[in-house]
């Protein structure tokens, strides 16, 4: 596509970000900052709406509005609008080898060779799992290390954040789906801080939360409902993290909510999401995880972030 393409898409979503196009060769260009719109939206995130032959090379040079969440032990966890900026080549380098500009905590971060650093000295890696990315969207990752220098395997995460991108489903194509009910549903892949009866367990914001996710979108109705299945490692326990949230309406190509557990358990888990594709065949989106388990007389808390891309089953 060329150059022009971009900029006329960009100035009628009213949207005022640096071109796609240019940025040189090699690894592109990642210096400088990323401009978040004091007025934007998830529909608007810098992206083309979702075509025919759009990859993410597209995306690559682009300043890029992504609804995302992150971790910090300060504050919890929280969703929230951040930027990215993927370098020319971003999507086919090794991982030792991306340069990116990404959003951590409020700060901006010029990620080369796959790492980058903090104002306080942390290195900051980010994350990109071709495997877990649909045809139409992808999550990266951003960590946060206590190592001051080259992150190691073993080095523990401080706090993270998870960040959603790719080309949004065209909002007037969802509104005017007015029947028919459909199920996306896939793996969710996740990482936080453990606490069991408020003493940190293991790395302090570095444990896994794998499981899976299925969204149900009833475009007559314009609801969505869903539940999560998902566990973590906690010492000896591998505790169980089943949530739902129920059927909340929505509106164009987004929609929020909040899920829930009963019995020993309470969650206050927030989730953002978007439709990407031409037609919708991609849900993904991003969960801010805050879970307490109660079992057999030990509290065990969950803090941390999920991303997930879904298809229809």
């Amino acid at each position: 596509m060329g150059c022009g393409y971009y900029r006329v898409l960009l100035l009628l979503c009213g949207t005022l970000l640096v071109s796609a196009c240019g940025g040189g060769s090699g690894g592109g260009n990642v210096s400088g900052p990323v401009e978040v719109p004091p007025d934007a939206t998830p529909q608007e995130n810098g992206l083309p709406y979702g075509g025919a032959g759009w990859t993410f090379e597209d995306a690559e040079e682009a300043d890029i509005i992504a609804v995302g969440a992150d971790y910090e032990s300060a504050t919890g966890t929280q969703t929230q609008l951040g930027q990215l900026r993927f370098a020319s080549g971003f999507f086919a380098a090794d991982p030792t080898e991306r340069d990116a500009v990404a959003t951590l905590f409020g700060e901006e971060v010029i990620i080369t060779g796959g790492e980058g650093t903090l104002a306080n000295g942390q290195t900051v890696r980010i994350t990109f799992d071709p495997q877990m990315a649909g045809e139409h969207a992808g999550f990266v990752h951003v960590l946060s290390y206590a190592a001051l220098d080259s992150v190691q395997p073993a080095d523990p995460v401080n706090g993270e954040a998870a960040y959603v991108f790719g080309f949004l489903t065209d909002p007037d194509i969802i509104n005017e789906r007015i029947a028919g009910s459909v199920t996306y549903s896939g793996d969710l892949s996740g990482i936080g801080a453990v606490s069991i009866n408020g003493v940190q367990y293991g790395s302090p914001a570095g444990t896994e939360l794998d499981g899976a996710i299925a969204i149900n979108a009833d475009f007559k109705a314009n609801r969505v409902a869903g539940n999560v299945s998902a566990n973590y490692d906690a010492g000896a326990r591998t505790v169980a993290v089943d949530l739902s949230m129920d059927s909340t309406l929505f509106a164009g190509n987004t929609f929020a909510g909040t899920f829930d557990c009963s019995g020993s358990c309470t969650s206050d888990t927030d989730m953002d999401a978007a439709f990407y594709g031409p037609n919708g065949q991609e849900v993904a989106g991003v969960l801010a995880v805050d879970t307490t388990h109660d079992i057999s007389g030990n509290r065990y808390d969950f803090e941390g972030v999920g991303s997930f891309v879904i298809v229809p089953q």
